[in-house]
């Protein structure tokens, strides 16, 4: 029996770490189908031979099908081809994997590299708080935290199975938004993610955007993997925009009391600045390459609040159709731009 036992553990240990390495050098292409439900056939089709390609890379803030990648292409017309490769729950770690791939497959001339303020860190170091969280949640980020990247994808395929299910069960239009109007605010109906890690860490959002002692080594991995990025697509080559979505309480008063409702903590200013500690590290790395372009809309955000327009959802942290719009306006005139010679820059309305 005990042999047995060996065996098949043996056996299961060989398999992981196997798949691990699959995955990790990206042997295969784990993310072809969110590939294909966020850009059109056409627009994939290696036969296709357009005067201009722009790769965007990102989360789900990028990963909405109509969202501000569309929309880019929408405005840039057909002589442009805009490739959407957000996938909902990526980080750097996850880009920096899959830049290779995207950049031999598509061989872009523009390379858009979406970052959020509001979890990144968090999402690479999870907090364990066994008395607050499921075990089994716990179990996870602890295997997370460890360094293995397999975990997460099986995860983020599991979550994307039991995540479609519910929203047909509860009638929830899908990340991004739909075109009808959306449900009020509410505790219940509100992102069970986000309500995790407000349960395990009610101060995150505050810690993140600070870099806390608990987030530098997270947010120094974090640095050296934008620097690897941007090694990967060459900036001599490409041209590269860097943005930087910010979360919503950073934005207007009422998303900061939703925040607190839900039970976190945000108290002290600097996590409501509009330069955070968060972008101004983001920020110096940038200016050391001239010719890569910063974009932070957290003003534009603002001005549009400011203006009586709700940017984001009320069940979630992302930006609806309207926020997607103004991320959209910001980045048109940064790709438009010369890739050569411009400083990095800070976007906003005036």
């Amino acid at each position: 029996m005990r042999t047995l036992l060996g065996l098949w553990f043996t056996g299961a240990l060989i398999v992981g770490l196997g798949f691990e390495a699959c995955y990790r050098l990206q042997w295969i292409d784990f993310y072809r189908p969110d590939l294909r439900r966020v850009n059109d056939a056409g627009a994939l089709d290696p036969g296709r031979a357009p005067r201009r390609t722009i790769l965007v890379m990102g989360d789900s803030f990028t990963a909405w099908p109509n969202g501000y990648p569309s929309r880019l292409s929408q405005r840039l017309g057909p002589g442009t081809r805009v490739i959407n490769s957000g996938v909902s729950g990526f980080t750097l770690r996850q880009v920096a994997r899959l830049l290779p791939r995207r950049i031999a497959e598509f061989r872009p001339d523009t390379v858009v590299l979406q970052l959020f303020a509001g979890n990144d860190l968090v999402e690479m170091e999870h907090p364990l708080a066994w008395t607050k969280v499921s075990p089994l949640r716990n179990l996870f980020w602890l295997v997370s935290n460890s360094g293995l990247e397999s975990v997460g994808f099986v995860n983020y395929r599991l979550g994307s199975l039991v995540g479609s299910a519910m929203r047909g069960f509860r009638g929830d239009s899908p990340v991004g938004g739909g075109g009808g109007p959306e449900a009020a605010f509410s505790v219940s109906r509100y992102s069970e993610h986000e309500k995790t890690l407000i349960a395990a860490e009610p101060d995150y959002v505050e810690q993140q955007l600070e870099v806390s002692l608990r987030y530098r080594p997270a947010y120094s991995e974090y640095l050296s993997l934008l620097q690897r990025s941007f090694d990967l697509i060459d900036p001599a080559a490409r041209k590269i925009v860097v943005l930087v979505v910010p979360h919503p309480l950073q934005v207007h008063e009422r998303y900061l009391e939703r925040h607190r409702i839900l039970g976190g903590v945000a108290g002290h200013p600097r996590a409501i600045e509009p330069s955070t500690a968060f972008l101004r590290g983001l920020a110096g790395l940038v200016s050391s390459h001239p010719g890569i372009r910063l974009v932070d809309p957290l003003e534009a955000l603002r001005v549009r609040e400011r203006e009586g327009v709700t940017l984001f959802r009320a069940t979630d942290l992302h930006l609806n159709a309207a926020g997607q719009e103004v991320l959209t306006g910001l980045l048109l005139p940064e790709i438009e731009t010369p890739a050569r010679g411009s400083a990095p820059v800070r976007s906003s309305v005036r």
